[in-house]
């Protein structure tokens, strides 16, 4: 079988060789067109394949462009990848606060924001209706919470207040 295999690519090399031997077969008849501005057909020819190989070097410009592109969002993604993944960590490690910071008022500019201390929110306490028989939530800690530490500032600042009026 294997001699079989040789035998056909040696014929088809010969057919190939004899194809490309052939001349030009006499009976067909040529045809010869003469161009008036030949000069302009020329460079025309040449316009287009200078555009031609601008647009092909523009498109690996363009392919590298985009390989670049690739590289540096995996970078971001990779960076993006541990900022969030150390801030969980930190997020973890530290205690569980809850706090609320005053929103600024727009009319103001930041100096004078910095000059006045942020006002703290009064907190109304909750009223307790017989008919509610519901847990207080995590929410209403925070705000008994800071009820409790306002009146204990409340309290310091007039055992302070005393005090100097004594000294």
């Amino acid at each position: 079988m294997a001699k079989k295999t040789i035998k056909k690519e040696v014929s088809k090399k010969a057919v190939a060789k004899k194809k490309a031997t052939k001349k030009a077969d006499p009976n067909k008849e040529l045809y010869y067109v003469e161009l008036p501005n030949h000069e302009d057909v020329r460079i025309t020819i040449i316009d287009s394949s200078k555009l031609i190989l601008n647009l092909a070097k523009e498109y690996t410009n363009f392919k590298q462009l985009r390989h670049q592109k690739e590289v540096e969002i995996n970078k971001m993604r990779k960076e993006f990848r541990y900022i969030r993944k150390t801030f969980g960590e930190l997020k973890s490690k530290l205690p569980a606060v809850s706090i609320k910071t005053p929103k600024a008022k727009k009319g103001k500019n930041k100096e004078e924001q910095h000059e006045q201390p942020p006002e703290q929110p009064q907190i109304e306490p909750p009223t307790h209706h017989s008919s509610m028989h519901t847990k207080p939530s995590t929410p209403h800690k925070s705000s008994r919470e800071s009820e409790e530490l306002h009146k204990l500032e409340s309290e310091l600042t007039a055992i302070e207040d005393k005090l100097s009026n004594l000294g």
